[in-house]
């Protein structure tokens, strides 16, 4: 029996240990330590590349523990030519197709050859080939999966008391991270943390100025850091968070992380609206850990897991049954089926869980996949809870 070994075993026994009350189909992935926040994916022609972690059918991968091989749908990785692009192809008995995680975090198959990030590039769509096993960062990898939940979930939202917290600006294209208001007004990416720096909110209703304190947050040159200052009537400072997940201003630019960069104390720009992930951006509150429960149901089932699960998606659109840990951390249930966890104790609550989904980790109602992003309301109904006097309290719907 071959299994994933080095604090990976745990992968082996995830797939072993799902219970009938986790009506669990778990979905892993596979994780470039080198490159941060891209998967092993599958092409249409079976080529590995890496691209941005989705947890969806190209990055979809099962190990069978008695026979060592990854299976990709009804297809096999494989090592096959030392060189070229590992390939998703019909399951055989060849070593090629035989694979475990070393101590050193390396992806090895059988017949001597490691995955390998070509070049040590780490743009999406590099591929990913067969190499000598030489435990270069770019042959680092980790596993994570995604949990399909129990249907029926949620409890009846009429039961549960609304959630209160502090209003934000996070990002669906890093986890657990919210914009913030340097020491030099201009504005980044950080963990959030429940702090005043991170505290926005739309002055009144659900688009115009965007304020913190007594300063809106605007534009200023193209390539340059959005910062705070001085409200005024001017489109720099007359925002709107649309239906593509963008913030974006009159001026006709949108916040943008600079360079696709993931790391805290990353500036976010205006720039042209590109729609793309770095410019995804949805209104939250950043809640204390252990303040709010979203039912008995998914406390149970957060509780029975095996403690790895970082986001919660239970709605497809927005929804406060959506959720994730500050950071990317993990989050669990106390004893009150209060829902904990986060770095810093905070838990990131709002968000569309088509675009939730996509965050490493996640335990996630049937029928929620990224795919269907396009066709779906991701902005909230209700805006109290990021609007005016009565923003910081979400209802649970």
């Amino acid at each position: 029996m071959k299994i994933f070994t080095a604090g990976l075993g745990f992968l082996a026994a995830a797939f072993m240990s799902v219970t009938p009350a986790q009506a669990a189909t778990p979905q892993m992935s596979i994780s470039s330590k080198f490159a941060d926040g891209q998967c092993l994916e599958a092409r249409a022609d079976g080529s590995l590349i890496i691209n941005k972690c989705n947890a969806q059918g190209a990055q979809l991968l099962r190990y069978d523990d008695a026979t060592g091989r990854l299976h990709q749908g009804d297809q096999c990785l494989s090592a096959a030519t030392r060189g070229q692009p590992l390939v998703a192809k019909a399951c055989g008995e060849g070593d090629d197709q035989k694979w475990s995680f070393a101590e050193d975090a390396t992806l090895r198959s059988d017949s001597g050859l490691c995955a390998d990030i070509l070049n040590f590039r780490k743009d999406a769509g590099t591929a990913v080939i067969a190499w000598d096993c030489t435990a270069t960062d770019n042959q680092k990898f980790f596993a994570t999966n995604v949990k399909v939940a129990a249907p029926a979930l949620q409890q009846a939202a009429a039961s549960i008391p609304p959630i209160t917290g502090q209003p934000v600006l996070a990002t669906y294209y890093v986890q657990g991270r919210c914009l913030n208001v340097t020491g030099r007004s201009t504005v980044t990416i950080e963990t959030c943390e429940r702090k005043p720096a991170q505290d926005f909110r739309f002055r009144s209703g659900a688009s115009g100025q965007i304020v913190q304190g007594d300063k809106c947050l605007a534009s200023s040159i193209k390539g340059e850091a959005l910062v705070v200052k001085a409200c005024a009537n001017v489109p720099e400072q007359d925002w709107t968070l649309t239906a593509e997940g963008t913030l974006r201003n009159r001026v006709d630019v949108c916040g943008d992380i600079f360079a696709f960069l993931t790391r805290n104390g990353t500036d976010v720009i205006a720039w042209d609206c590109t729609a793309t992930d770095n410019q995804k951006f949805y209104p939250a509150i950043a809640a204390e850990s252990g303040s709010f429960s979203l039912g008995e149901a998914l406390a149970k089932q957060l509780s029975g897991g095996d403690g790895k699960v970082t986001t919660v998606s239970m709605v497809g659109g927005y929804s406060a049954y959506n959720l994730t840990g500050a950071g990317g951390r993990t989050i669990s249930v106390d004893a009150k089926g209060h829902i904990t966890g986060g770095e810093g104790g905070t838990l990131v609550v709002g968000g569309a869980g088509v675009l939730t989904v996509r965050f490493a980790n996640g335990l996630a109602a049937p029928g929620i996949k990224a795919e269907h992003a396009a066709a779906t309301n991701i902005l909230p109904k209700d805006w109290s809870f990021f609007s005016g006097d009565t923003a910081g309290t979400l209802p649970v719907k």
